[in-house]
């Protein structure tokens, strides 16, 4: 087995908060690259703006959903996580590249 085969994430789900923009982007471009499926956790978009992440994970062939979520509420976050839990069973890695106060 070549050592680049056990980096492969085909049909893995990996929740990259932040990744709407910069190093979130970046991860989720790099994960979906590998194979794996994205959920965006990020505050809501501003209106009439497009998610330019979802062009590029769904250009690679991946699913790509955004989940509005604002980290300073506990509350939404937990509702977040279970919707994934819910919706997808289970999330193979969770990635927070946001810088936080």
């Amino acid at each position: 087995m070549a050592i680049l085969d056990q980096f492969k994430l085909d049909g893995k789900l990996a929740v990259v908060t932040g990744s709407s923009q910069g190093i979130g982007q970046g991860m989720a471009k790099a994960l979906a690259e590998a194979g794996a499926d994205i959920v965006n956790f990020s505050l809501a978009l501003p209106e009439g703006a497009t998610d330019e992440t979802q062009a590029i994970i769904e250009g690679l062939g991946r699913r790509y959903e955004f989940m509005p979520t604002d980290f300073s509420d506990r509350e939404q976050l937990y509702d977040s996580i279970h919707a994934v839990k819910e919706q997808y069973g289970t999330c193979l890695l969770y990635t927070s590249p946001s810088p936080r106060d």
